[in-house]
This record gives C-alpha cells, structure tokens and sequence, in this order.
C-alpha cells in the first residue's frame, strides 16, 4: 500500500500531466531495483515514477506529443 506522501505525489503527478495534455495509465508497482509506483502516458508512453516516501521523477514533457493538447475551459 502507498503511503500518504507517494499518494499526494501521485495526485500532483495526474493533474500535472492532465493539464500537459497526457493520458496517464494506472500507477502501478515497479519492483526492479527502485520499487515505487510508475505510469505511463496513453499517447506518447513518456513515464512519471513516485517512491513510497513520495519521491518523484517525471519524464513527462510539458506538452504530451502523441496527444491533443486541450485545455478544459475555465468556469466563473
């Protein structure tokens, strides 16, 4: 189980790329020689990995490149 820190990083990690444009798959289990929990983009299989103390590292660029870029409309 993750705990509380790598589940914040986790969230920050998702509305980040969300907002770059990248269709995060799930977080899941990484078990060579880090541990942690990695993802990867649906479009341009970039990668985000978090450790368990929450930790992160971001190989995601600013604008995913195997997608659209559309950022939601603001709402008053």
């Amino acid at each position: 189980m993750t705990t509380k820190e790598a589940k914040q990083s986790i969230l920050e990690i998702q509305v980040n790329a969300a907002l770059s444009g990248h269709d995060l798959g799930p977080f899941e289990p990484v078990e060579v020689l880090t541990g942690g929990y990695e993802a990867r983009c649906r479009n341009c299989n970039q990668s985000a990995w978090v450790g368990d103390s929450g930790l992160m590292y971001s190989l995601l660029s600013e604008s995913c490149p195997g997608g659209s870029n559309v950022t939601p409309p603001i709402r008053f």
